[in-house]
């Protein structure tokens, strides 16, 4: 009996009813799930992962430029407005530039990306020492806050942080250029 594939480009082990049709050293073939992740595999998936984070604080920081401008009131004056969208436009498109030459694998843009990622888990773990240890009013009335805010940075940070240290990441930036 011939074999044959059911599942050509899946890694995964065969469905329980599909030994029917594979014939012995086909279904064997099929059943080890030993995917083996070359070191550029890593390589591309740590610095995908660490160019998403970054895009995903650059956008948020386009939201804070623009957030400004969406107030009604007499609460922010026009030339802090001004100030504010100009400081954080400037921090989105350094920080889109810096993942674009991040993923060019400029050596600057991963000592930039650690750094930030470093600054970005040091305010998160800031927001949750306040949500834990409140210690004025504002503090206690905005713990459900600065519990979520400390998390939403916090996590993309060390995980970046984390990717950023892998022996993979690191070659590709420091490697010896002959």
């Amino acid at each position: 009996m011939m074999g044959v594939q059911l599942f050509p480009r899946l890694r995964i082990n065969a469905p329980f009813w599909s030994k029917l049709s594979i014939s012995k050293t086909s279904l064997q073939a099929q059943l080890r799930l030993r995917y083996r992740m070359s070191r550029f595999d890593i390589e591309r998936a740590a610095v995908g992962m660490i160019s998403l984070f970054g895009a995903m604080l650059a956008a948020l920081l386009s939201y804070y430029a623009v957030f400004p401008w969406t107030i009604d009131g007499p609460d922010i004056a026009f030339g802090r407005r001004v100030a504010v969208s100009a400081l954080m436009s400037g921090l989105a498109i350094a920080g889109i530039f810096t993942v674009v030459q991040f993923v060019r694998g400029k050596r600057w843009a991963w000592w930039s990306a650690l750094v930030t990622a470093a600054m970005v888990l040091a305010f998160g773990m800031l927001c949750l020492w306040c949500a834990f240890f409140p210690s004025n009013y504002f503090e206690r009335s905005e713990t459900a806050f600065l519990w979520h805010a400390g998390l939403m940075f916090a996590a993309p940070a060390a995980i970046s942080g984390m990717l950023l240290s892998l022996p993979q990441v690191c070659g590709r930036f420091f490697r010896k250029h002959a």
